[in-house]
């Protein structure tokens, strides 16, 4: 699961650019936010595949792109 996390925050984490300016109220933190986000994502899904047979925990900001997966 963790290497899935991993995959999907480097392949979906992007996305943040585009999703964060939306939420916000102000256009300019919306992309600011959006930035960080998307770069926290991408690195943190690159450190989450890196270390995918360790058990420790990266936390990312707002959990990163979630994706619920099924046992």
């Amino acid at each position: 699961m963790k290497l899935g996390f991993g995959f999907l925050n480097i392949t979906a984490g992007w996305t943040a650019l585009f999703f964060e300016p939306t939420r916000d109220q102000n256009f300019f933190v919306g992309v600011a936010k959006g930035i960080g986000y998307t770069l926290t994502n991408t690195a943190g899904g690159i450190l989450h595949a890196a270390t995918f047979p360790l058990p420790i925990d990266i936390p990312l900001p707002q959990g990163g792109i979630a994706y619920e997966y099924k046992k």
